[in-house]
């Protein structure tokens, strides 16, 4: 986001798109919490952990952003099905 926001000006930059997966529950090591977030309460502290960064904190400001959700940020419709995240359940819709 820092080279985002350096890049504004230059770039004549007048709007960001964010295109799905806004936030990564699942990856503890960066979400905030240091576990995979579960609950509600946790996935709320997820997206106040990412949005509240001093960077992005400095880039809402200066540079409007618009966000698509992703599908699993919609319906949490899938699942690991390994500890090394290699392979993932997505059930078909019905």
């Amino acid at each position: 986001m820092d080279e985002l926001h350096r890049r504004i000006e230059a770039d004549d930059l007048r709007f960001g798109l964010f295109l799905g997966d806004q936030i990564y529950a699942d990856v503890e090591k960066q979400n905030g919490l240091g576990r995979i977030a579960v609950t509600l309460e946790e996935y709320r502290a997820v997206y106040e952990y990412a949005w509240s960064r001093p960077a992005m904190r400095a880039l809402l400001p200066d540079l409007p952003l618009f966000m698509t959700l992703d599908d699993h940020e919609v319906d949490d419709d899938w699942h690991w099905r390994d500890a090394e995240r290699r392979w993932a359940d997505i059930p078909l819709a019905q």
